[in-house]
């Protein structure tokens, strides 16, 4: 992780920086740590993560994977499947393709960010999520 504050200053609510910017990575297993049990997240070609995620469905026990695009949108980290596979089925009904691909959408607060701090711009890198943010007034430790 990497972090430039100016104006910091510390006082009886803790450190606080009139700006900062940070850049870090954070790791897969994080991000799906917090979306759920059975989820793992990989680097894919082009810019792109896969997410795996074990789901119940039709009675039984299936593996959906997704390949997507990664961004961010109000803040949150965004992953849009482009391409979505559904283990054992080899085609889809469009409500099955459809449920499927939401159950391996992620749209993703960043959790334990300081107030004031916010997701800029994301990147997929093999160890993770590479992580611009920024903000103003941010109080960096109480």
């Amino acid at each position: 992780m990497q972090a430039e504050g100016t104006d910091v200053l510390t006082g009886a609510d803790g450190i606080r920086a009139g700006s900062l910017d940070v850049e870090a990575t954070v790791p897969f297993e994080v991000v799906a740590a917090q979306i759920g049990p059975g989820t793992t997240i990989t680097a894919a070609e082009d810019g792109q993560a896969t997410v795996t995620r074990d789901v119940r469905a039709l009675g039984r026990a299936l593996e959906v994977q997704a390949t997507g695009t990664v961004e961010v949108v109000r803040g949150r980290l965004v992953v849009e499947p482009r391409s979505v596979d559904v283990e054992g089925l080899s085609f889809l009904s469009s409500t099955l393709a459809a449920a499927a691909r939401e159950l391996v959408t992620i749209e993703q607060d960043v959790e334990g960010l300081p107030p004031g701090l916010v997701l800029r711009e994301v990147t997929v890198t093999d160890d993770g999520f590479r992580a611009r943010l920024d903000g103003e007034d941010v109080l960096v430790a109480p």
